[in-house]
């Protein structure tokens, strides 16, 4: 994986992913590795603090779970919304269990809503106008 130098890290070091065309809150919703996570949401040596360039909200899914297939038309309508305020990224848990550990994460979906230098977690289903709420006061 690649790792970071936090004390000398002013942002340049990040590597772009080459998947993506996408740019920053472009409306979508971008699926993202567990490498893609430290460089985008939180590094492993400093985990629950928000490094990205603006604010973001992280679904943790599973293709199995009855309540992140149910929130995913949420997230995708919510990440249009938002287009150009808010980044949206899809973490496949299955494929990416050690951030599960790393987080104590135990039951899905899990969604981190992050603005500033601050991640908070949420787990479980709520609904578009649940999640929308998160968001707003996050801004």
């Amino acid at each position: 994986y690649y790792e970071v130098d936090e004390e000398s890290d002013n942002g340049s070091n990040v590597v772009p992913d080459e998947r993506a065309s996408s740019s920053w809150g472009d409306g979508t919703c971008r699926a993202i590795n567990a490498k893609e996570f430290y460089q985008l949401v939180a590094s492993k040596k400093n985990n629950e603090t928000y490094i990205g360039e603006g604010p973001c909200v992280v679904d943790f899914w599973a293709d199995w779970c009855g309540y992140c297939m149910q929130i995913d038309p949420y997230m995708k309508a919510l990440a249009k919304k938002y287009k150009g305020k808010v980044q949206f990224y899809k973490v496949n848990a299955d494929e990416n269990e050690e951030l599960l550990q790393l987080y104590g994460i135990d039951g899905l979906p899990t969604v981190f809503i992050c603005n500033g230098e601050d991640i908070q977690m949420s787990s479980g289903y709520h609904s578009q106008a649940e999640f929308d709420k998160m968001i707003k006061e996050m801004l």
